[in-house]
């Protein structure tokens, strides 16, 4: 992975912590919102994120269900 993308992923990590805290999410559930998020992004890492859609997003938890 290049430097360039593991700053963007870090970024978006922040961002996405910032936005849950906002949303008043305990503490303790955080990091299992931040670790299905990046799980579901690896599942779909030949997608890029701006193209994914609700139904890939329902068919990800349907198989992990």
């Amino acid at each position: 992975m290049e430097f360039i993308e593991e700053i963007q992923i870090k970024e978006s990590r922040d961002h996405y912590i910032s936005h849950l805290n906002k949303r008043n999410i305990k503490q303790t559930a955080l990091r299992w919102f931040v670790f299905y998020a990046e799980q579901y992004i690896k599942a779909n890492s030949t997608t890029k994120l701006k193209y994914h859609t609700a139904e890939m997003l329902n068919q990800y938890f349907s198989r992990i269900d």
